[in-house]
């Protein structure tokens, strides 16, 4: 559906405010109709349409989010961005509220919204949104620390270490679960492994593993997806081409030593060599570790996940 001549005003003057708050979000393109239902402020300067994303059993959504999840896109120009939001989000509720299992256990709401519009962030708060997860982006050539792990060499994986990478992939899920960001569905696994076997095929794999020196047993891993791979997120930034980093595991006995860093310098060599301008990466917003650990790798917020579950407790 084209944009009307309201919407592309009120894109115009989003992209000029995304412009002065953060050189690296991308321009804001038309929205997509969506479920069909559209919100608008009574004043004119903010829109926002709503999609039901309903994640198969047999699809690795449903690992990341619940399997019914409403997902908000919204736009707002007026000089007061919050409470033109808070229009908004009060549309949207009442349009979630009216959905027959929006009170059901696997059920969410969820909205993007860029980590430096602090505008926002009242509005999001008073409607009962949590910020769950953070996307993180990387300039190239952009400094990282060197990995200080002695005793561990960082190799590329390939077919042979499927059991030890998919082993290492459950271990990030279930370690996220408890910050309610991964899930542990009973296809996972399956589907973890089947992913697995086509990227660790590829040459090159873009899967690097650490292992112990003496022992040779794994301690690592990094999943890191080029820009050819990357498409599904590349949107979210500018400008680029976009990598996205997907796995980064260390196991908890070996953390603290600098095996982490190590894993990260191979993969940040490797995607700066081959030319992407950002990485891009996402992590749950409360787990204590992941915030420091991806900022002293040169990785800072570019937008927040803002969620409620159930949909339901959308207020």
């Amino acid at each position: 559906m084209a944009e009307s001549a309201i919407e592309q005003h009120i894109n115009h003057v989003v992209a000029e405010r995304w412009a002065r708050l953060d050189t690296l979000l991308p321009e804001p393109g038309p929205v997509s109709q969506g479920c069909g239902e559209s919100f608008r402020t009574h004043g004119g300067d903010g829109f926002a349409t709503c999609r039901h994303l309903i994640q198969p059993a047999t699809s690795l959504g449903q690992t990341w989010s619940a399997a019914t999840l409403y997902s908000l896109t919204p736009r707002v120009a007026g000089p007061d961005a919050g409470a033109c939001l808070d229009s908004l989000l009060t549309q949207w509720r009442d349009h979630v509220s009216g959905m027959p299992q929006a009170h059901e256990e696997d059920t969410g709401v969820r909205i993007l919204w860029p980590a430096r519009d602090t505008c926002g962030v009242r509005a999001l708060q008073w409607h009962g949104l949590t910020p769950m997860s953070v996307l993180a982006v990387r300039p190239a050539k952009r400094a990282t620390p060197p990995g200080t792990a002695g005793g561990v060499t960082v190799r590329a994986a390939g077919p042979a270490d499927l059991a030890v990478a998919t082993g290492f992939e459950m271990d990030v899920i279930r370690y996220d679960a408890q910050f309610g960001i991964g899930r542990v569905r009973p296809a996972t696994e399956m589907l973890i492994r089947e992913d697995l076997a086509v990227a660790l095929n590829r040459q090159p794999s873009w899967i690097w593993l650490a292992e112990d020196e003496r022992t040779g047993k794994p301690v690592g891993l990094l999943i890191l997806q080029p820009p050819e791979q990357a498409g599904w997120i590349a949107h979210a930034a500018a400008p680029a081409p976009v990598a996205y980093l997907a796995t980064m595991f260390v196991q908890p006995g070996e953390r603290g030593a600098g095996v982490g860093a190590a894993l990260v310098r191979e993969a940040h060599e490797a995607i700066d060599d081959y030319g992407a301008a950002l990485t891009l990466l996402h992590y749950a917003q409360v787990n204590p570790v992941s915030g420091p650990f991806w900022s002293r790798m040169g990785y800072r917020p570019l937008w927040t996940y803002w969620e409620a579950s159930p949909a339901g407790f959308l207020r």
